[in-house]
């Protein structure tokens, strides 16, 4: 059994973050991971072009650093991966040929699946964390599963503070609520390689090859490191916004590989 994951990244909001999101998706039974670089400049058609991604106005940036020494930390870090990670350039506008960031990520899954062989495919963004109450990786979770049936496995999400470079992502214990299931973009789904549609959060499967199942959330889910649902914030409202509730089962599923932070 082989599972990929492709993922777009912007790298001033991604590289110092990467590693640790690297690591723990190879740990979980990912085999490889395709990187589709996004580039410097921000171009949506929704939120417009710039440095600062208009959807993410109270990110960090690190415009300290010049996008050469962006750029060379990033290839080193892919590098010290070696097969396991690629590096693809795929900015919006011109290697994908459209001016508009979500579209563009679809436009890259489909390119990355129809040019690298995979059983299984997963899209998850660099903020996002896979993990399970039941399962200890990927692996066994799929080979627990009915793929006779189910080709397809839509993952619900958990909501938890933002990341900082002050500490390791995954000891954030500071949530929200779990993401109702109804809505669509607040999903990822695991498939087989018999894609038809190719869409970040819930591609369609070909329907000789299965149905797909949504997943109990103790079974497979990911946990989501942006701060908010709020589609636009600045960084002083931003600084206002708190999430009070704890959830430390990161931490103890981290435990039962060997993991502490």
């Amino acid at each position: 059994m082989r599972i990929s994951l492709y993922t777009q990244i912007s790298p001033r909001l991604e590289t110092f973050f990467l590693e640790e999101w690297i690591e723990h998706h190879l740990m979980i039974g990912v085999d490889k991971i395709h990187l589709y670089n996004n580039g410097f400049l921000s171009v949506d058609r929704r939120y417009g072009r710039g440095k600062v991604w208009g959807k993410k106005p109270y990110a960090n940036y690190f415009l300290e650093y010049t996008d050469a020494e962006i750029m060379n930390k990033l290839q080193t870090m892919v590098e010290s991966f070696g097969n396991s990670v690629s590096l693809v350039p795929w900015t919006t506008g011109v290697e994908c040929g459209e001016p508009h960031r979500a579209q563009c990520q679809r436009i890259g899954y489909k390119h990355c699946v129809e040019n690298n062989q995979s059983d299984w495919w997963i899209h998850i963004d660099p903020d996002e964390y896979i993990l399970s109450k039941k399962y200890l990786d990927l692996k066994e979770f799929v080979s627990a599963q009915d793929t006779e049936k189910y080709g397809a496995f839509t993952l619900g999400q958990k909501l938890f503070g933002i990341r900082t470079t002050t500490q390791s992502v995954r000891s954030i214990t500071e949530c929200g609520v779990v993401a109702s299931m109804d809505e669509v973009g607040l999903t990822k789904t695991i498939i087989c390689d018999a894609i038809v549609t190719f869409d970040i959060h819930q591609p369609i499967l070909n329907p000789k090859c299965g149905t797909s199942k949504l997943v109990e959330f103790g079974d497979l889910m990911y946990y989501h490191y942006r701060g908010h649902f709020e589609p636009t914030m600045s960084r002083d409202e931003f600084e206002n916004y708190k999430l009070l509730k704890h959830d430390d089962s990161m931490i103890q599923f981290l435990k039962k590989h060997g993991v502490t932070l």
